[in-house]
């Protein structure tokens, strides 16, 4: 009938409530949590059903006031309790209902049955009721469990946050403190004191210390305003707010995801009164995390389409991973740009190396029977995929054989919503396989650095993930065959060579040579899906030859094909893994020997969704490009892709009504204009600092590095795909950052700089593949590194020092 804090049965939220479980699991994880139990939700359930359906009974049902007697029992007679609300829907990642039900302090032992009906009949109260509703949750959605727990009369308490609730800071701790009872801090009736510490110390970062004269303490008959002796005198010393850090980080280590806690001192004892998960973190909204995935803007309905698709597949791959839920924004379009939100990207990012195991050689024999069980679904997801994307390929093939030249605009409309869903069913697994990949060749290079020392543990690791099975290896081996037919054709070379890839389609002479023409023919049909640009206002691979040549244009000195350089590259790998096995230890040798094949299959479907996901561009631009052309028709907008400027709302509604489309129509104008500006200016890095002016570097510029080697050379400026063809062979190439796509243009370059990724990014990968130093990471790097200024990249320090004159 009650279920102790003790109690296994106590975790249980349907049972006890969001509070009443968080309490439990306290309790058992060994937090100093005040002794308590549960009334659990049956005993309301029971309740309820014996009440009259317009009065609630005032009395407990039969059979529990006989057992709370006997749970009282146990207590001395001047046992004092705190009463308190569990229901089960809060205290959750998603609803706090903080203050929404009743809490009663100080409650002595002849007073708790009524207090516990009290508490059930608070479920009903106004302002829970208007709480669900806005919440979006029915009355039957909810039950009411009630904590029973021994009350502490404290001398100062309060709340505490595991981040800094204003800033988003991780690695701070943010405490409001009174002396007496924590309930005035809750209600925000009284003074408190503001604390910001540091999580690792307890360094005092900020203390606001309030003036305090009166609080609320526990009295014989309950609680009591009383006057504070000294109001100006702070609540926690520096050995208190230490021993609340202490307690925090592990209340936080223990839930697995920043905490709200109520806290009480009792002399020098602290006690954890109520532990429940934050459920809104603080935006702070940067480049950090998007500048690699967007690097430039993004037209608004290109955004609009993919938004949620991309949110759908983050909560199905922190999912699979064991991740809490987030229910917030990660990526969002500010002005035309896309930032990442930072304070979800850091906390993330540190509970996601909490689930990935650092298993050494000596310790794998143990570990790995849990490594199995724990991650089996990382050799269950590539055959899933495999199985999605038939169904995709399947789905985008139907589409693209209706006809839409006869198709209305709503029937258009649909058309592109029936693209979008079919895009974002396939991309559900696709965030996960990326976060995967990462994942299993950070194990790897761990257990080799442990074993064979950082330098050469790293050299193992790049010898053995040296070739995978990919489309842009594939790709890349297309555009070489296709330069050694320019290259047997002197024509062709010569004007390739000095005019670029746009002169060369001019001249005719790609139509005149038969095995040239086909070539690019070929590419154009079987990669003209490949993007530029993330956003399909941006043509890809199939509208725009010219820059497929001038890609080629960097491979024509490249003897060696793509082929062979990869067949070197197995032998290698097969080198590298020979040389693994033989002084791996035998216990450890299947794990290894599965961790390098997952790694690999990894890398390669890492690439090969990315290329699947693309298939979508064409067909996506196609039935843009038509509605586009009707409202052209109708002089409501100058091009057709202006379409990509609507908001999907505003069109979706316009569609419905079409004397909504000039009203569309001056919506798509101001957009455009807003997103052309916003190609010639750089993005702000970080929206929660005021914009500075960014000046020329002088000097030595930090950032991560990418691939080892010293190289001096002039900086060139790659912006888009409009700067390929005036990069300046051997120059250092500067971008905010690269895709696959634009791996020929390597083969021009002496060094790589971008301004986003890191070690595993594309730009860092193909660089080390090449020889050529890269360093990543380097904040508004083509403001800082001017056009045509010498500079010297060391890749190994991660430095870009300018030469000056």
């Amino acid at each position: 009938m009650l279920i102790e804090f003790s109690d296994p049965a106590g975790l249980d939220v349907a049972r006890c409530g969001g509070k009443g479980a968080s309490l439990a699991r306290g309790t058992q994880a060994g937090l100093p949590v005040p002794e308590g139990m549960v009334v659990p939700v049956a005993a309301y359930t029971a309740w309820l059903a014996e009440a009259a359906p317009d009065t609630a009974s005032k009395t407990l049902p039969a059979g529990l006031g006989a057992a709370l007697a006997k749970w009282l029992a146990r207590w001395p007679a001047d046992a004092r309790f705190a009463v308190r609300s569990s229901a089960t829907a809060e205290d959750g990642l998603e609803h706090a209902f903080a203050g929404q039900h009743e809490t009663y302090l100080n409650v002595p032992t002849t007073e708790v049955a009524a207090r516990i009906v009290e508490c059930w009949r608070s479920l009903q109260n106004e302002r829970a009721v208007v709480y669900r509703h806005e919440a979006g949750l029915r009355d039957s959605d909810v039950a009411m469990a009630v904590v029973v727990q021994r009350m502490i009369p404290a001398e100062r308490a309060g709340v505490g946050f595991c981040l800094n609730p204003v800033t988003g800071a991780l690695d701070e701790f943010a405490l409001d403190a009174c002396f007496g009872v924590g309930e005035t801090v809750v209600g925000g009736e009284y003074a408190v004191d503001h604390f910001i510490i540091r999580r690792d110390t307890a360094e005092i970062i900020s203390a606001t210390i309030a003036h305090k004269t009166h609080c609320l303490r526990a009295v014989a008959t309950g609680t009591a305003e009383t006057p504070v002796d000294t109001p100006d005198t702070a609540t926690l010393d520096a050995s208190q707010l230490a021993a609340l850090a202490n307690l925090m980080n592990q209340v936080e280590g223990h839930y697995g995801y920043p905490q709200d806690i109520e806290w009480a001192f009792e002399g020098e004892q602290l006690y954890l009164l109520q532990s429940r998960p934050i459920t809104r973190l603080p935006e702070r909204w940067t480049r950090d995390e998007s500048a690699e995935r967007f690097p430039n803007p993004v037209s608004r309905l290109c955004w609009e389409m993919s938004e949620d698709g991309f949110h759908r597949s983050l909560a199905h791959s922190f999912a699979l991973m064991g991740l809490p839920a987030y229910r917030g924004k990660w990526f969002a379009r500010k002005g035309q740009y896309v930032y990442g939100n930072q304070t979800a990207v850091e906390l993330f990012g540190r509970l996601a190396l909490t689930r990935v195991p650092r298993p050494t050689l000596e310790n794998l024999p143990e570990l790995a029977k849990h490594i199995w069980q724990e991650f089996f679904w990382v050799m269950e997801l590539p055959s899933r995929w495999a199985r999605d994307l038939d169904t995709y390929l399947l789905q985008l093939g139907k589409l693209q054989a209706e006809d839409l030249a006869h198709k209305d605009l709503p029937a258009l409309f649909a058309h592109l919503q029936a693209l979008r869903q079919a895009g974002s069913d396939y991309f559900l697994p696709n965030i996960a396989i990326s976060i995967t990949q990462r994942t299993l060749c950070s194990m790897l290079l761990h257990l080799l650095q442990g074993a064979a020392g950082k330098e050469a543990g790293a050299a193992i690791h790049a010898d053995l993930l040296a070739w995978c099975d990919t489309k842009t290896a594939r790709v890349n081996q297309d555009l070489w065959e296709l330069g050694q037919a320019i290259r047997n054709d002197a024509e062709c070379c010569e004007i390739l060579r000095e005019a670029g890839g746009e002169a060369l389609l001019a001249s005719g002479r790609v139509e005149q040579v038969v095995e040239i023409r086909a070539k690019l023919e070929h590419i154009l049909n079987a990669h003209g899906h490949r993007e530029w640009d993330f956003d399909p206002y941006v043509a890809p691979w199939h509208d725009t030859p010219g820059l497929i040549l001038e890609l080629v244009r960097g491979m024509l000195d490249r003897l060696q094909s793509p082929a062979d350089e990869g067949r070197q590259a197995r032998i290698r790998m097969q080198q590298a893994e020979q040389l693994v096995m033989q002084h791996c230890p035998e216990p450890a040798r299947y794990f290894i020997s599965e961790l390098i094949r997952l790694a690999r299959l990894y890398t390669s479907l890492d690439d090969v969704e990315h290329y699947q996901t693309l298939r979508l561009n064409l067909p996506v631009r196609e039935v843009l490009r038509e509605m586009g052309r009707r409202l052209q028709a109708q002089g409501l907008i100058g091009e057709d892709m202006d379409i990509c400027f609507a908001g999907i709302e505003a069109l979706t509604q316009a569609v419905a009504d079409a004397s909504l489309l000039p009203h569309l129509a001056a919506d798509i104008r101001s957009e455009k204009a807003a997103y052309l500006a916003a190609l010639q200016e750089s993005p702000q890095q970080d929206l929660s600092t005021p914009a500075a002016a960014t000046e020329p570097a002088s000097g030595t510029l930090q950032g991560i590095p990418g691939s080892p080697g010293v190289i001096r050379a002039p900086i060139c400026h790659v912006r888009s795909t409009a700067d390929f063809a005036r990069f300046v062979q051997g120059a250092i190439l500067v971008a905010r950052t690269t895709n696959p796509a634009w791996t020929p243009l390597f083969f021009r370059a002496s060094a790589v700089v971008t301004e986003s990724g890191g070690p595993l990014s594309h730009g860092a990968v193909t660089a080390r593949e090449l020889g050529l130093p890269a360093v990543m990471a380097i904040t508004a790097a083509l403001d800082r590194l001017p056009d045509g200024m010498l500079a010297e990249v060391d890749g190994r320090a991660g430095t870009v020092r300018i030469i000056e004159d």
